[in-house]
């Protein structure tokens, strides 16, 4: 049979149309999708800072070398940490990242005390000598960081195999706080922009900075993540190694 021969009914033909229209899927308004990209800007938190870190003493504008690398080196070693020194975490055992220079120290001395000035972690650690951004974790054996308390970490860069008068030592706080359930969630997930930018909001620097050197790490060439990254460094006063790489 041809069916050619038999045209549909004006009035089927309607009921069809209907039809068809009904079951088209209703998209959603585009001010509903999310957004392609996040934003990373670091929110830094209101609570009282120890007195010690106004005046960012540890951070000075070129870093710090040991004298025997000094003629070969133009910029020293200098902690990721914002103009106050100071910075929130929740984590237990946080990393704490650098700059470190093509130095010929072959070690750090990593040391946690608490407000008071009393010691309570120190341990040496292999130097990353490769002119890049480099993280050094709280080994798992530390004290774990109690929550509500502020810490005083310092790197003491180890020059000639031994600590000196004139090694380079740099200093930070930090205070680790209670996480709520979304920052606590995001720590499980992969990084990302969104994760850096919800860590930022929350005043979370180790976190939101170690997301983004995770992210620097895994896609090197991403123009986003680049702009992100320079644009966090700047807004702390770290412009001046915004554009170093980060250690693979």
């Amino acid at each position: 049979m041809n069916w050619k021969k038999f045209p549909l009914p004006l009035t089927m033909l309607s009921f069809a149309l209907s039809l068809e229209l009904a079951i088209v899927p209703v998209l959603p308004a585009r001010s509903q999708l999310p957004s392609a990209t996040a934003s990373v800007t670091f929110n830094p938190p209101g609570d009282g800072l120890p007195e010690e870190t106004i005046g960012g003493a540890s951070r000075s504008p070129n870093g710090k070398v040991c004298p025997e690398d000094a003629a070969a080196l133009d910029r020293g070693v200098m902690p990721l940490i914002p103009a106050t020194n100071h910075g929130q975490t929740i984590a237990s055992h946080p990393t704490i990242y650098l700059y470190m220079p093509k130095t010929s120290a072959s070690q750090v001395l990593l040391s946690l005390g608490d407000k008071e000035g009393n010691n309570i972690y120190q341990e040496f650690l292999p130097a990353i000598a490769t002119g890049s951004i480099v993280g050094f974790q709280l080994p798992a054996d530390a004290p774990a960081l109690e929550t509500g308390k502020t810490y005083k970490w310092s790197m003491a860069i180890v020059c000639g195999g031994s600590l000196r008068a004139d090694s380079p030592i740099v200093s930070g706080w930090i205070k680790r706080v209670e996480g709520d359930a979304t920052t606590i969630g995001q720590l499980d997930r992969d990084p990302s922009l969104e994760g850096a930018a919800l860590y930022g909001a929350k005043g979370l620097w180790y976190e939101t900075i170690g997301t983004l050197v995770e992210l620097r790490r895994q896609q090197p060439e991403d123009a986003t993540i680049t702009e992100n990254w320079k644009n966090l460094l700047t807004s702390v006063g770290l412009d001046a190694i915004a554009s170093q790489p980060v250690s693979q």
